[in-house]
């Protein structure tokens, strides 16, 4: 038997392997003989199954990229006043500008923007 791969963390699946499943987990047949017939997990099939609409639009996969930025991330705005504070400030060292950058948030991306530069 084919096992799926502890250390495989995705598997994409065909469109229309993901149609006929549902088709034939909404014909009636149990959750256990469908994901044994097509080697899928039962999340998936459940998660394909509230998805599915009819269509097989509907079971194509959608991004994983996450709809908004991380709390963290810099504003443009921020990167050019760094970057500026560092183009203007060249004699002095980057412990020093690490210690005048310490009281905001920048202090942390400091040594990346650097590295970019």
């Amino acid at each position: 038997m084919i096992s799926i791969s502890h250390i495989q963390h995705y598997i994409s699946h065909e469109l229309n392997m993901k149609y006929y499943s549902i088709k034939i987990y909404r014909n009636g047949y149990s959750v256990s003989f469908v994901c044994r017939r097509y080697i899928i997990s039962k999340s998936s099939l459940m998660h394909w199954n509230r998805n599915f609409d009819g269509t097989k639009k509907s079971l194509i996969d959608k991004s994983h990229r996450p709809l908004s930025n991380h709390l963290n991330v810099h504003l443009e705005e921020e990167l050019f006043w760094i970057r500026n504070y560092i183009r203007r400030n060249l004699n002095i060292f980057l412990c020093e500008h690490y210690g005048k950058l310490r009281v905001s948030k920048y202090a942390c991306s400091l040594f990346w923007i650097i590295k970019k530069t």
